[in-house]
């Protein structure tokens, strides 16, 4: 045996010094990982973001990390969708299933429901220039579509080129983007807006356009080719109708259009990019009578729907229906409004004295009071009463049967031949009220206008019409009048309405107004970045709208809801509710979900 030396005791007392730091190391990496661990896990559940380096903070989309995943949902929905082409979508119903609520199709922005300022969707980041003439964003790396292929710059390019094709049918769309100069991709995940003038809308018509896979619509390059093929075959384009679902970069993917069944379902992307929603199914069911809805709600074949006032106050509040279903009224921060929409550029709605006689025999306080159960608020223009576009100063148009007729006499109108009936050249007054069809609250109030209108010599005929029916109506402009409610925004701009351009191409601007000093003034507040000059102009424009009374505008209000008390997370935010953050314990789900 050798000889023990210092040397080797200094050697040992090392040696374990060193096991010592090692097995420390150890504990601490253990300990390193499980904090790792736990913050990848609440990453996870949180949307897997960090922080956003744009000009607002990116906060969680949605959190359920007690969802158990799977089952599905009923949504009602009062109309069905002319189409479901994100492109050229122009109605309610398609947009709440494509995009609105971020389910199939995805932007590169959205609201936060609370505190309505913008959060990143697809994109990470964003900046706008100093001069307010472009905007760029940085797209999330990780962002894909259903087909695995990343969300890039190019697709947003190829979106906008697209849109801008002019025989694209996308008016909707394109209204917004007028005043685009061009969209660039810088890299594969930065993108630049550019503008020919300042908007103050530039942020939000930017980070709103959808991401559409240029992979799958245009796979032979027809955008640089040949745009005007391009744009008749995404004009035909039908996804719902193809196997597979439609390619798209959101939680849900369009399963199937079961037109006869009246039900859009859409399932579950599994190969989504970010937080996977709980919900394996959302099935939006078409019933077009709210009656009908009704019923279905409390058989258990809807989860959720709208309610009319008289539901709210009279059919929802015995003990069994609130043992099974919440209901939620308030105000949503986009607003909206119902009008009677005059066709101004027919006789004799052409005539402002005519439309102002016609908005003196709406009773609208006694259809507040008899058909709504004073759940309504009279409407009187454009903009929301809550909001600071609205002109503070502005009345209601007030219910004179007797100025009504004074006016209709100035416009040349009376009784020549003693039926009871005013007539003008030879012409009775008499025209066609067209309405959407199975909506009983829109005849009942038709029913109070018709005799009042009676009542002065003026015949109103109620025409109900199927939905399809009824929209290619008002795009082709082959009505007298028109019912219906516009959905709103948190700020509006006015142009996709009021502008006089809108009236093309099957616009928006479907009863054909035209003012010139609106037109100037609508676009003179679109350059106007100060708030309090802006909201100036908004409201001399809402003065004349109101002297003008092209619509006779109607209500605003609450929304009144009602939810399955099966469904979890069901709280409206300010934008309405949120699908992605709803799920259904396992042993509160139909079979088969």
């Amino acid at each position: 045996m050798s000889e023990w030396k210092p040397r080797d005791t200094v050697m040992v007392v090392f040696m374990i010094l060193v096991v010592g730091i090692m097995l420390l190391q150890m504990v601490q990496n253990d300990r390193l990982y499980d904090r790792v661990s736990q913050a990848i896990r609440l990453l996870e559940a949180s949307g897997g973001r960090g922080p956003a380096t744009g000009p607002s903070a990116d906060p969680v989309r949605w959190r359920v990390p007690q969802a158990e995943p799977g089952g599905s949902v009923i949504i009602h929905e009062s109309a069905r969708p002319t189409n479901l082409n994100i492109i050229t979508c122009k109605d309610h119903a398609g947009a709440v299933i494509l995009s609105d609520s971020g389910l199939v199709y995805e932007s590169l922005l959205e609201r936060d429901p609370q505190t309505l300022e913008f959060k990143g969707l697809l994109a990470e980041s964003w900046s706008v220039a100093e001069d307010r003439l472009s905007v760029t964003f940085r797209i999330r790396p990780e962002a894909r579509y259903s087909d695995g292929v990343p969300v890039t710059a190019g697709d947003f390019v190829f979106t906008y080129r697209a849109t801008m094709i002019p025989t694209m049918d996308c008016q909707r769309i394109q209204t917004y983007l007028l005043d685009c100069d061009g969209v660039d991709a810088l890299d594969n995940h930065t993108v630049r807006f550019r503008w020919k003038k300042k908007y103050f809308k530039i942020l939000e018509v930017a980070g709103s356009l959808p991401a559409v896979p240029r992979h799958v619509l245009d796979p032979d390059n027809l955008i640089d080719t040949d745009p005007a093929k391009l744009a008749e075959r995404i004009n035909a384009w039908d996804p719902p109708l193809k196997s597979p679902p439609p390619i798209a970069s959101g939680p849900y993917l369009l399963e199937k259009w079961d037109k006869p069944g009246n039900r859009v379902i859409l399932s579950r992307n599994e190969r989504y990019w970010g937080p996977m929603p709980p919900l394996q199914q959302i099935i939006f069911r078409i019933i077009t009578n709210d009656t009908t809805a009704l019923q279905a709600l409390k058989a258990g074949e809807l989860d959720y729907m709208t309610l009319t006032s008289e539901q709210w106050t009279n059919l929802t509040v015995d003990p069994a229906f609130l043992e099974r279903f919440n209901k939620f009224k308030y105000l949503r921060a986009d607003g909206g409004y119902s009008f009677i929409g005059w066709n101004n550029r027919r006789p004799p709605f052409d005539d402002r004295r005519v439309r102002q006689a016609m908005s003196h025999c709406v009773p609208r306080e006694q259809i507040v009071q008899k058909l709504l159960y004073n759940l309504r608020e009279l409407a009187n223009g454009p903009f929301s009463p809550l909001g600071r576009q609205a002109n503070p100063d502005i009345g209601q148009w007030p219910f004179d049967p007797e100025r009504a007729r004074a006016l209709l006499a100035e416009a040349g109108f009376r009784d020549t031949d003693g039926d009871g009936i005013l007539d003008r050249d030879g012409r009775p007054f008499e025209f066609e009220m067209s309405i959407p069809a199975g909506v009983q609250i829109y005849t009942q109030i038709m029913s109070l206008f018709q005799d009042q209108l009676s009542r002065i010599g003026v015949r109103m005929r109620i025409e109900p019409y199927e939905w399809s029916v009824y929209v290619d109506k008002l795009d082709n402009r082959a009505f007298d009048a028109c019912s219906l409610a516009w959905i709103g925004a948190v700020e509006e701009d006015p142009y996709q309405i009021w502008h006089s351009s809108s009236y093309e191409n099957k616009g928006s601007n479907h009863i054909g107004y035209s003012n010139p000093e609106v037109d100037r003034l609508i676009v003179e507040a679109r350059e106007e970045f100060d708030e309090e000059r802006r909201n100036a102009i908004y409201h001399r424009i809402h003065a004349i709208l109101f002297e003008d009374q092209p619509y006779t505008f109607m209500l605003t209000g609450p929304r009144l809801e009602a939810v399955s008390k099966r469904i979890q997370n069901a709280e409206p935010g300010k934008l309405g509710m949120d699908f992605r953050n709803w799920w259904v314990p396992v042993a509160l789900r139909r079979p088969g979900g």
